[in-house]
């Protein structure tokens, strides 16, 4: 996917940075003038979130997605070339001036076989498909539950802003956990080392909670508190669940028992006698097509990030901005400090909007009074 990295000065004290991808933009501010808190997003989540967009469709992963077609296909080649020892040794030159019409005993062969092979695809399709449901179904509830705390929380009132702004710093890393989890790979395998324990942030939550009013008197207090304390353990719940089958993947003893349940049913087409040579390699030819395009929509479904039927994690992307935007409003109540959060736009317009003193991509800082 592709990205590109902007900079420039809005002012002396204030330098942008904008990350843009196909259809999502993150932005990194710095100003002389930051609050004791820092940046929303630092520069091991603009990492993080870089690799989670680079990670689509890398080559290593297009070719273990298309390795069990590529196989089926290779057995094409090498069944033709066993063909004329196969039938020798069935029936010898000897005995056979011809190997004779057998077409009724391969009926009989190819329907058994047939219905196997059928049948163990069938499955093994409905696990793939199965798997990506859950992953998607599982994601789409931790992405909403996400987003749900930052609402509940901006609902809450607080005597400190501050607050606030930890409990949706908190929910970031839960964010950017996720995307780790995704990619399976550890805080420590980045350039940039991350600041705070992303896997466990999102409890620090329950601390900064005890700071809320919910007593009885203050009933939507009380009412949030108990929400956001409760999506709270259910991510938990889910994180444990998604682990399980994140990168779970078709055993290979099965891949093999599928390979060869094909290459027996070809084997079996390539036995039976049409009295015509272009339609006996007519139904050569689809049968190792339909068994190659089996295996790579298996192999394909198998591997839900990567190939043509992948799970869309575009939303994490929004969710993060959004919580972003959420964060920088905060700090506009608490500091008097206006942050927006940018929209992607091209080099005219930019240029245009700097001519203006306006920032096209943000934050855009104002100050106290002009707020």
């Amino acid at each position: 996917m592709a990205m590109r990295e902007k900079k420039w000065k809005k002012n002396e004290n204030h330098e942008v940075t904008e990350i843009i991808y196909d259809n999502i933009s993150v932005t990194s501010g710095s100003t002389g003038i930051e609050s004791s808190h820092g940046e929303f997003l630092s520069k091991f989540d603009l990492e993080v979130l870089e690799s989670l967009h680079s990670s689509y469709n890398r080559p290593s992963e297009l070719l273990k997605i298309s390795f069990p077609a590529l196989l089926s296909l290779g057995l094409c080649p090498f069944t033709l070339y066993l063909y004329e020892p196969f039938t020798t040794f069935l029936w010898s030159k000897d005995d056979y001036d011809t190997p004779p019409d057998i077409n009724d005993a391969i009926a009989c062969f190819l329907a058994p076989a047939g219905l196997v092979y059928a049948t163990s695809f069938g499955f093994a399709f409905q696990q793939a498909l199965t798997k990506q449901r859950d992953i998607l179904e599982k994601l789409t509830t931790e992405i909403s539950m996400i987003d749900q705390i930052a609402t509940f929380s901006s609902k809450l009132k607080l005597v400190n802003g501050n607050i606030r702004r930890e409990i949706y710093n908190a929910v970031k890393c839960e964010a950017v956990f996720m995307v780790l989890q995704i990619l399976n790979r550890e805080q420590t395998s980045y350039q940039y080392k991350p600041t705070e324990d992303v896997k466990v942030k999102i409890w620090s939550i329950v601390d900064l909670l005890r700071e809320v009013d919910a007593s009885d008197n203050n009933i939507v207090n009380k009412t949030m508190c108990d929400k956001i304390m409760s999506h709270i353990i259910k991510l938990n719940s889910i994180c444990s669940d998604r682990i399980g089958i994140l990168h779970t993947k078709i055993h290979p003893v099965k891949w093999a028992f599928l390979e060869t349940l094909g290459f027996f049913s070809f084997i079996g087409i390539l036995l039976l006698r049409a009295l015509s040579y272009r339609l006996e390699l007519t139904m050569c030819i689809i049968t190792v097509f339909s068994i190659s395009m089996l295996c790579y929509v298996v192999s394909d479904l198998d591997s839900p990030f990567s190939g043509f039927f992948r799970v869309d994690l575009s939303i994490l992307g929004v969710v993060v901005q959004r919580l972003e935007t959420m964060y920088y409003e905060e700090r506009t109540m608490t500091e008097g400090t206006i942050i927006t959060v940018s929209t992607i736009v091209n080099d005219n317009e930019l240029s245009s909007k700097k001519a203006n003193n306006i920032s096209a991509f943000g934050p855009l800082y104002l100050t106290p009074e002009a707020s």
